[in-house]
């Protein structure tokens, strides 16, 4: 199987090996030999990672088994662009999605008891610039991937979301995944509503304005994490008439 040949976030040899000297004890953990995450542009790829994500909810009781399709099935399939994570040895370890606002909404706002002061927020938005993460399955094979898997995925939506036009990003996450975004990246994020019952585990609806992420990140974030995070990473974000930018507002 192959990716895209412009990945939107191709791990640099000294992202994916050793870590760098002088690193701290959190930022030697981002990194693992051989570990890779790419934006998916082929059709027998994406439908691995569906499939993948498919098993991965199934066998953590996310879901009642794997649909018979194979893969989880929903509107907004056709405007999400999917990222698949690989070891050294190409074998998928891990998967998201970045869903582009459409007609159809997002999940989080629509799914979620929202605080009333986020969704006026969200709402003053210009819609193309809103997208949500989702879908995220990780099946690590060693343990230097317990926090170097779900990094280098986070990476890669983040790179894609900038270079799109995407200024913020809302997602669903376990308590647990909130931890290592907050306290091990310390990046900060807003928990914008109640925790509700989502896919078969409790979840916290969260968003990150990656502006104000990036700012804050100058001042007070770890070197070696922001580097790692920004490597290679479009720093301002694209003209929304850009080619680039241009999503169908319906599904």
């Amino acid at each position: 199987m192959s990716l895209s040949p412009e990945p939107a976030a191709t791990a640099h040899p000294e992202a994916s090996g050793a870590p760098r000297a002088g690193q701290s004890r959190f930022g030697r953990r981002l990194y693992c030999p051989g570990l890779s995450c790419d934006r998916v542009d082929d059709a027998q790829v994406e439908l691995a990672v569906r499939v993948f994500h498919a098993a991965v909810y199934a066998d953590h009781g996310f879901i009642e088994g794997v649909p018979p399709a194979g893969v989880v099935d929903d509107p907004y399939v056709p405007i999400s662009t999917y990222f698949a994570a690989h070891d050294r040895a190409g074998v998928l370890v891990g998967t998201a999605r970045l869903i582009r606002m459409s007609a159809l909404g997002l999940p989080v706002p629509r799914l979620f008891d929202l605080d009333p002061a986020f969704e006026h927020r969200l709402a003053q938005l210009d819609p193309r610039r809103i997208g949500e993460m989702a879908s995220l399955a990780t099946n690590a094979t060693s343990s230097d991937q317990w926090f170097a898997l779900p990094a280098s995925i986070l990476r890669a939506v983040f790179h894609q979301a900038v270079a799109t036009g995407v200024s913020h990003i809302v997602a669903a996450v376990e308590s647990s995944l909130l931890r290592i975004v907050r306290d091990f990246l310390r990046i900060p994020v807003d928990v914008i509503g109640d925790e509700t019952e989502y896919y078969g585990a409790m979840r916290l609806p969260i968003l990150l304005d990656i502006p104000a992420a990036l700012a804050h990140a100058r001042v007070d974030g770890p070197p070696d994490v922001v580097a790692y995070f920004t490597e290679g990473m479009l720093l301002d974000l694209p003209r929304l008439d850009d080619e680039r930018t241009r999503h169908p507002q319906t599904a």
